[in-house]
């Protein structure tokens, strides 16, 4: 049994990806980040560090945006790992939703 506390749940969103910045929903199209979304996620990875936030485990979905974006998290510097999980652990769930009426489609054409 673990004596550890339980630190905060951060929940972050992927960076713009280039199907978005094209005005493009992607669903679980596999579009990559965009330049603009990896700033976005330097700029998390930044945001967390100067909370003090430094994760010991990222959950991510198998689509390479959100697979860039803890990579992105991962490069921050951050203190010596705590307990036997380390830095970064991806989990390549598959939390996907069945509908993809909308992939690749722009908003102007989805009623």
């Amino acid at each position: 049994m673990s004596t550890r506390t339980p630190g905060p749940l951060v929940l972050l969103r992927h960076g713009e990806s280039t199907a978005n910045a094209s005005g493009l929903f992607t669903g679980i199209l596999d579009a990559p980040l965009s330049d603009q979304g990896a700033a976005e996620a330097r700029s998390a990875a930044e945001l967390l560090s100067a909370a003090n936030l430094h994760p010991d485990v990222v959950f991510t979905s198998s689509l390479q945006r959100a697979r860039r974006t803890a990579e992105i998290l991962a490069e921050e510097p951050a203190p010596p790992p705590r307990g036997p999980a380390g830095r970064l652990a991806a989990q390549r769930a598959q939390l996907r939703r069945p509908d993809r009426s909308f992939e690749g489609r722009r908003a102007c054409g989805i009623r």
